[in-house]
């Protein structure tokens, strides 16, 4: 099938044209105020709500937690060195934090704390796959990264959580180092989560909500 042609207010006709489509004149890039204003977007409109648009934080945060916790597989954004990392992982939700194990990757580089830091900002992505606006269910959130010590009480927790029998604490101690000469268990600490469900409409709220964690 041929790709459609737009129709670009500037009177071009192309496939893709590089016009901003609002308060610039034709042919112009987005410049840094056009970048800041469309990422204000979604903040300027929340600022704008009536407070009776907003879940009160205590639901939303259960709301969230619960979607969360009936999920498992995130997408984890990091960046280092200008280079960004966008990685589909299995995850568990519980105490408050998400907890990923994996082998390794380059997203590790952008896991490493700067310099007199304690852990890496990072966007971790949860949603249902769907496209149909009146099915839509999604949280986006941005947290901390931690690599959590696999001699820790939190690494043997994180394995119990997984469902690894046990078989007896020392055979449970036994998989546990096993899984630690093979895995990293990655801690994502939620700072704000933006929770999207078109089925709070029906609820007189505003679908989008934002969570001050």
């Amino acid at each position: 099938m041929p790709m459609r042609h737009v129709d670009c207010p500037c009177g071009a006709k192309s496939d893709y044209h590089a016009c901003r489509l609002a308060g610039t004149s034709q042919g112009e890039t987005m410049d840094r105020e056009g970048f800041e204003r469309a990422a204000r977007y979604w903040t300027d409109r929340d600022e704008a709500e009536t407070p009776d648009k907003h879940m009160e934080s205590s639901e939303l945060r259960a709301a969230v937690g619960r979607f969360l916790a009936d999920h498992k597989v995130c997408a984890l954004a990091t960046c280092a060195s200008g280079v960004p990392r966008c990685t589909p992982l299995e995850y568990d939700f519980h105490h408050d934090a998400l907890w990923i194990f994996s082998e390794g990757g380059v997203k590790f580089r952008g896991l490493e704390p700067a310099a007199g830091a304690s852990s890496a900002p990072v966007s971790v992505a949860v949603f249902e796959p769907t496209a149909k606006f009146t099915q839509l269910k999604s949280a986006q959130v941005t947290g901390r990264a931690t690599i959590v010590d696999p001699s820790s009480p939190e690494f043997y927790q994180a394995v119990a959580e997984k469902g690894v029998p046990t078989g007896g604490t020392e055979a449970f101690a036994a998989k546990v180092a096993k899984l630690a000469k093979m895995l990293h268990l990655v801690k994502v600490v939620p700072v704000e989560v933006d929770y999207l469900d078109s089925s709070l409409k029906k609820a007189g709220y505003d679908v989008r909500q934002h969570l001050v964690w």
